[in-house]
């Protein structure tokens, strides 16, 4: 086969691929659909002719489909996080200062949407190994039990794993891996990653607020319990300020009127 058959014929195989992930979703194709992920990732001809912004959007969009609880919840985690950055960006932009090796908060503010965009993508990112636990993630009737727990526990290393696919990606797997470490280093999994020595540790901890805040008081795929309000969550995430959470994060929100009133606008809402 020439280069360009080889390439044309890798793309028709991702085309029917992306059709299949999109037309079902029932639990007893979910083996399936890792499958296909999986051959997607791995196969050295689509690695080859894919686009970063063909596998980026095949990982956000395309296996985003198949888990719409977990797609939805990276979504609207990745909004939170834009407006509580915003906020650090305008208001303490020295809490940035040697990310992405900025140097001054003028250099920082100078930045900004560099800084937006790339939080914004690792946080659809961050959850992308759930496609490995579908059974468990979207069972949203009831409470999930311990054994459940220690497997759902496992997807900040799937989804790193899974950023592979390209070089490129590579750059968000610390706010991936690590969105659900605690602040002081101490707690949260997985145990064989130190958020604490990541160079982009400010963009993990405001990942991990973000998290916090739509995964407490989301009102989808979690009818099991009642979700909690913005004032309920905040106080949780002051109390636990400094241990789980970023001070300086948390407070960000505290302090600045317009952020507080417009996340609790669209949490409470």
């Amino acid at each position: 086969f020439s280069e360009e058959e080889k390439e044309r014929y890798a793309l028709e195989c991702f085309a029917v691929i992306v059709r299949t992930l999109h037309t079902n979703n029932e639990t007893s194709v979910h083996y399936e659909f890792n499958r296909l992920t999986d051959l997607v990732i791995s196969d050295p001809l689509l690695r080859k002719y894919l686009t970063p912004d063909e596998k980026l959007h095949f990982l956000t969009e395309d296996v985003g489909a198949t888990m719409p609880y977990t797609s939805t919840h990276a979504i609207t985690m990745a909004r939170y996080a834009k407006i509580i950055a915003q906020c650090i960006i305008y208001e303490n932009p020295a809490l940035m200062l040697g990310l992405f090796g900025y140097q001054t908060p003028d250099e920082v503010q100078e930045h900004e949407e560099e800084i937006l965009d790339f939080l914004h993508t690792a946080c659809l990112l961050h959850d992308l190994g759930k496609n490995r636990m579908r059974e468990i993630v979207h069972n949203v009737y009831r409470k999930i039990d311990e054994h459940e727990l220690a497997v759902v526990r496992q997807h900040p290393e799937y989804s790193a794993r899974m950023l592979s696919f390209d070089p490129s990606l590579m750059q968000y797997r610390d706010v991936v891996i690590g969105h659900h470490k605690w602040y002081n280093g101490q707690g949260g999994y997985p145990a064989g990653f130190d958020n604490t020595l990541s160079p982009v540790r400010i963009l993990i901890d405001i990942a991990s607020v973000a998290d916090s805040l739509e995964a407490a008081t989301s009102r989808v795929g979690r009818n099991y319990r009642e979700p909690k309000t913005f004032g309920q969550i905040m106080d949780e995430l002051r109390h636990l300020s400094g241990v789980r959470y970023n001070r300086d994060v948390v407070y960000a929100i505290f302090c600045s009127h317009e952020t507080y009133m417009e996340l609790e606008e669209m949490i409470d809402k």
